[in-house]
């Protein structure tokens, strides 16, 4: 699977995608499923908009704390009453890399 340009990322980002749906209600309903380096993880205080574009409707969520260094982001999807298992294909994959933290004692 060939991989993009890698993001650089803080590591407390939001995600964004286009989510099709009929309605904004079905939107909201469908629950992202988030692969970080091919390992289910959490996503938090996600939230669709509500005026679809021709992409779909616009949804975002909080990534879970990523460690500094690279990692491939994958989403996929789950319809409501859906277990993982009847989850959509997985996206792309999205390859981001993660600074390091700094403290104010390290800068010069």
């Amino acid at each position: 699977m060939p991989l993009g340009p890698v993001v650089q990322m803080r590591g407390n980002e939001r995600l964004a995608w286009d989510q099709m749906a009929a309605s904004a209600a079905e939107a909201a309903s469908i629950r992202p499923v988030i692969y970080i380096d091919s390992e289910l993880a959490d996503m938090q205080d996600v939230s669709c908009g509500t005026k679809a574009t021709a992409a779909g409707f616009t949804c975002s969520g909080r990534l879970p704390p990523l460690s500094p260094g690279r990692h491939i982001i994958q989403l996929a999807s789950v319809a409501a009453g859906q277990s993982e298992s009847q989850q959509s294909t997985l996206s792309d994959p999205l390859l981001v890399d993660v600074a390091s933290p700094t403290t104010d004692a390290a800068k010069p």
